[in-house]
């Protein structure tokens, strides 16, 4: 994690997927969301407040480890928290890192077509 937000190869590779479906688009300062990521983060859980009040605007950083971006912000701190929730990931043993569960990798698979490596 990033402040609390999903950062490293899984932070970049959910960042890449809700781009390749068209959920956010890249700015020069960061992501947009877009009229489908607006209906997707719904759907998904994430309270549409949340979009609306930073004028659906999702900051990037750079990838400590990675060194390409991922998404941050309040969005993205949203989208941390429905992970967790659903127990698509479970925080890890490690500070600041996380496990992908085995329902995780499944229901991403489904949702964003992203294939996360079994790592164990």
């Amino acid at each position: 994690t990033c402040y609390d937000h999903i950062a490293g190869r899984f932070g970049v590779a959910f960042t890449d997927a809700l781009r390749n479906k068209g959920y956010l688009a890249q700015r020069e300062d960061g992501y947009i969301v877009g009229p489908l990521g607006a209906k997707w983060f719904e759907t998904f859980g994430i309270d549409e407040k949340v979009v609306e009040k930073h004028g659906a605007s999702v900051p990037r950083h750079v990838d400590w480890t990675e060194r390409v971006h991922h998404m941050a912000g309040p969005i993205a701190l949203a989208i941390t928290k429905r992970l967790l929730e659903l127990d698509w990931i479970r925080r890890g043993p490690v500070r600041r890192s996380i496990v992908v569960t085995t329902m995780g990798r499944e229901k991403l698979a489904q949702e964003l077509g992203l294939n996360v490596e079994d790592e164990r």
